[in-house]
């Protein structure tokens, strides 16, 4: 019985060994993924506070700049309308969030009719956003939430991209603002204007020469919808 016992609590040591080496290893992205779900939840909380809280302040044709460290101009932040609250993000209506590369030329513009901005520094646009990059492209969007932090734009909720011809859905989006590429992620919908839907995971979309181009490395599913 003792030889049992023993055998059984080694076994529950090395089990939590082996768990403790595993967080340790995939320390960073547990916590990427725990903060950014924090920020959204965050944010919902804030959005009903806000519609019942009254404002402090309240500036018309609002407009700051964010500068690094060295001095450098990060991005720039436009609103019809700014209002600051005693314990809830700042929003903004109609805003405008112009960013730049290290040579201060302008990278992205992101366009919203709502958007929070948090202490840490993260802007959560609401709604339909549209986001142009320095070659002309728009990528058109539509989701509840879309995360601005740093070089990096995101969402973890439902996300509708308007293409040329087709509505694509997807279960969340990311992009980096210095390499231009939008990632649909999950399973994704494309709806096109012709009635057929295309399945497949993981979108990609890229653009060059002008031209938007969309790329998959799992399996491309047509569902032709025959209209009477």
């Amino acid at each position: 019985m003792a030889i049992f016992q023993t055998k059984k609590i080694q076994s529950f040591i090395v089990f939590i060994i082996v768990l403790a080496a595993i967080l340790w290893i995939f320390q960073d992205n547990i916590l990427n993924i725990s903060v950014f779900k924090k920020t959204t939840e965050v944010s919902e909380l804030s959005e009903e506070q806000i519609k019942d809280t009254p404002y402090l302040e309240k500036i018309d044709n609002f407009i700051i700049k964010e500068y690094s460290s060295d001095q450098v101009l990060l991005h720039t932040i436009e609103a019809d309308v700014y209002k600051s609250f005693k314990d809830s993000p700042v929003q903004l209506e109609i805003v405008t969030v112009t960013t730049f590369d290290e040579k201060q030329n302008e990278s992205l513009t992101l366009t919203s009719d709502r958007a929070v901005i948090f202490k840490s520094g993260s802007i959560h646009f609401i709604g339909e956003v549209e986001i142009k990059t320095l070659s002309g492209i728009s990528h058109e969007i539509d989701t509840e939430l879309l995360v601005v932090k740093g070089d990096q734009i995101k969402s973890n909720r439902d996300v509708f991209y308007l293409g040329e011809n087709a509505k694509i859905k997807a279960q969340g989006l990311d992009m980096n603002t210095k390499s231009d590429l939008v990632n649909l992620n999950g399973d994704v919908e494309i709806l096109q204007d012709s009635g057929a839907t295309l399945t497949t995971k993981n979108l990609l979309i890229s653009h060059g020469s002008g031209e938007k181009r969309y790329e998959s490395n799992e399996r491309l599913f047509i569902n032709r919808m025959k209209i009477l």
